[in-house]
């Protein structure tokens, strides 16, 4: 039996989250960062899955299928609810994350700065070769930059903190974030993916583990595509 396009658009993500997941586990200085990373997985999967069974609603209702459609908007709600449960779990990580993250060793600047430039240029690489208007593409650097300075400066575990706030905003309103061609909700949960793969590379170098830290663009990249073009 094949699967609906929303079920793959699911698998998809799931399978890309994984990756990004897996490429950076493990840093025994931040181990709430690995729960953290978890949690924003699992909330966004389900704010994806809402966002998929209410366009397939609106698709039945507008052709008179509003029993079917009743059913959709159920487990569209269904999914926003544990969404919100994930975030919620992952809103009273971060001021221990935050904590961990000010602690952590920090690499010489000079390379930190090297590595996380290679970084964003292999990455925008990535996300300007994808199906991204030009003006989300922009959107996009935007926020890596701002990463890239936050984790710089030692402000990720603020940024972390903010994103996860404004996501729970969002999420919370009555359009859920959907505004705009790439809506607000993906926005503030694409910049904190972004905030982690720049402090996973900036920490790929306290660990010596540049070869995983290469791989970083590549699997940040998939992971953003998933959210902007999978759940749509």
């Amino acid at each position: 039996m094949f699967a609906s396009l929303e079920n793959r658009s699911a698998h998809e993500f799931i399978i890309l989250e994984h990756a990004f997941q897996s490429t950076f586990s493990g840093d025994e200085a931040t181990p709430t960062l690995d729960r953290f990373t978890d949690l924003l997985g699992a909330a966004t999967f389900q704010f994806g899955l809402c966002e998929l069974n209410d366009r397939r609603a609106l698709r039945m209702a507008a052709t008179g299928e509003n029993e079917a459609a009743a059913l959709l908007i159920a487990k569209s709600q269904e999914h926003q609810t544990r969404g919100l449960g994930h975030l919620d779990a992952l809103r009273k990580l971060t001021d221990r994350m935050a904590t961990e993250i000010a602690r952590a060793e920090q690499p010489d600047l000079r390379a930190g700065n090297a590595a996380t430039a290679q970084f964003a240029r292999d990455l925008m690489g990535f996300i300007a070769d994808s199906e991204l208007k030009p003006k989300d593409v922009v959107r996009i650097e935007e926020l890596v930059n701002d990463a890239i300075k936050a984790v710089a400066e030692g402000e990720l575990g603020n940024l972390l903190m903010r994103r996860a706030e404004e996501l729970s905003e969002a999420r919370r309103a009555e359009d859920r974030g959907n505004r705009d061609n790439l809506p607000w909700w993906k926005i503030v949960i694409i910049a904190a993916y972004v905030g982690l793969a720049i402090w996973k590379i900036w920490r790929c170098i306290i660990r010596e583990r540049c070869s995983r830290g290469e791989k970083a663009a590549i699997e940040a990249a998939a992971v953003i595509l998933g959210i902007s073009l999978k759940f749509c």
